[in-house]
């Protein structure tokens, strides 16, 4: 593909890609919601209007900062969830950039790079991981990055991969490792010469100080529900594979609609680009991303699935894979072949755009409600949330209801039965003890609920004199809450097993 209708189709799909978080009124993202709170307790923080009353606390002690700063300073301008938003947008539109620089350190034909647009959309966009949405590109400009310095064998380069590990180190710390990983084995599969491999090693040396520093010092600063350290079964991550590098679940269509096409795209390349014809790029490039491609496949199957109070932690490892392996397979060197190749990339990534888009948009429409309601409520109240057990409402779909309670604590201030504050990675923390998990009418003065299986019909929920009702959601006095519905208020247990939690057990 010529280099001017490469740029013009990344432009194109660029474009496409940024409308996903920016469309829909509401975005399908399971932990977004949290995350919004938290940034409207930090832009509140001093404000007596907001009632905090003291319980929350804002620390950049956490290598998670980096994305937050950002969003926190768009925030002044966009709002809260504005601010997130233009994170997302960025951090999206990024990552099919990086990946062309990924391309071009390892020699590989630049129209691959279009392949990492229905990437961006994985796993970890869905389920709302925004520090680590914004580390896949640092990833893999950090592998491009330790490429060069073992090729040139540059200080320049060097010092680049230094500030490129600590940006990732201050968006995610299982990211730094993950480049640690697959830039040394950029590094090996490139040169044997121990002078560049040192040059290598010193780039990388400043995010892992810094990272190790910060694990020491935040070792007494644990969570108060530590998770179990888990694996799970082999199968369940060949099951959810597709899943995890252009979705949340290999079950839905749109998911495999994709994985399908980008399949044919890339078995249509590696057959033009059978011999005798001629193949694009260097062939030791080619070994050499082949190298991180299989390194980097290994550690998704072999990396736990929960550690250290993180779940889904091999899930973040695919997309990154799948990058450097459609990056890896041979190419034909044919200009007519590669063009086409290119327009159906192309056509890919504006389908998976637009299915995105079409599904938040949907979305949007069953979720609607919760701001408005939460414009009828008193500031800083005590609210118990729940979704009456829908939490998960679609076997197929990102289980998208389960933190939406946390809009009105965005819009009314106070606190949420469920806060990510009570995480000691985030920049926003409690002070003291979360509210109890269970319903007492002594320390909550509101229940928000959506109307789900769980709960009474509107009609019994009416009988208790709510105080306000829009679309699928009630907000109830806690005097109004009987002991029925306090046991239905109860949220879902988030199990040790949490692949099989979030997911449905079958």
């Amino acid at each position: 593909m010529e280099r001017r209708s490469l740029r013009i189709v990344l432009l194109v799909c660029s474009a496409a890609l940024a409308l996903v978080p920016i469309l829909p009124s509401y975005l399908p993202l399971v932990d977004f919601p949290q995350h919004v709170a938290l940034h409207a307790i930090w832009n509140n923080i001093a404000d007596p209007a907001f009632h905090l009353n003291g319980r929350f606390r804002v620390t950049l002690s956490t290598p998670y900062a980096l994305p937050h700063l950002a969003a926190h300073a768009a925030a002044q301008f966009l709002g809260p969830e504005g601010g997130l938003r233009l994170v997302l947008v960025v951090s999206l539109v990024a990552f099919p950039f990086a990946a062309l620089v990924l391309l071009r350190a390892f020699d590989r034909p630049p129209e691959i790079a279009l392949a990492a647009f229905p990437a961006a959309l994985s796993f970890v966009y869905w389920y709302g991981f925004i520090s680590y949405v914004t580390s896949l590109p640092l990833i893999l400009l950090g592998i491009a990055l330790a490429r060069r310095c073992a090729v040139s064998g540059r200080p320049r380069d060097a010092a680049l991969l230094a500030l490129v590990g600590l940006l990732t180190v201050t968006t995610h710390a299982f990211a730094l490792l993950l480049l640690l990983l697959l830039g040394g084995v950029a590094a090996l599969a490139t040169t044997r010469a121990l002078s560049r491999l040192s040059l290598v090693a010193g780039g990388l040396t400043p995010g892992l100080v810094w990272s190790a520093i910060w694990t020491i010092s935040s070792a007494s600063d644990v969570s108060e529900q530590p998770l179990e350290t888990t694996w799970g079964p082999l199968r369940e991550r060949l099951q959810y594979l597709l899943g995890s590098v252009f979705g949340a679940y290999t079950r839905d269509p749109r998911v495999l609609a994709i994985a399908l096409a980008s399949i044919v795209v890339l078995a249509a390349g590696l057959w033009l680009s059978r011999r005798p014809a001629p193949a694009a790029g260097d062939e030791s490039g080619r070994r050499a991303l082949a190298s991180v491609a299989a390194v980097a496949i290994c550690a998704a199957l072999l990396c736990p699935q929960v550690f250290m109070n993180t779940w889904g932690l091999w899930e973040r490892i695919p997309p990154v894979a799948f990058v450097a392996f459609a990056g890896a397979l041979p190419w034909p060197a044919a200009a007519r072949a590669r063009a086409r190749l290119g327009a159906g990339f192309t056509a890919v990534a504006l389908f998976a755009c637009g299915t995105a888009l079409a599904q938040g948009l949907a979305f949007s429409e069953q979720a609607r409600g919760i701001r408005e309601l939460a414009e009828e409520l008193p500031r800083g109240a005590r609210v118990m949330w729940t979704a009456c057990g829908e939490e998960q409402p679609w076997r197929t779909a990102t289980p998208s209801f389960k933190h939406l309670g946390a809009y009105v604590q965005a819009a009314r201030g106070g606190d949420l039965s469920y806060s990510f504050a009570h995480f000691h990675h985030m920049v926003v923390r409690y002070r003291g003890p979360r509210l109890p998990s269970v319903f007492d009418r002594s320390v909550y003065d509101l229940a928000v609920l959506r109307l789900g299986p769980r709960c009474p019909p509107l009609d019994e929920l009416r009988k208790l004199g709510p105080i306000a009702i829009k679309g699928k959601y009630v907000a109830l006095a806690a005097s109004a809450v009987t002991p029925e519905l306090a046991a239905a208020l109860e949220p879902e247990r988030f199990a040790s097993d949490v692949r099989r939690t979030a997911r449905g057990s079958r």
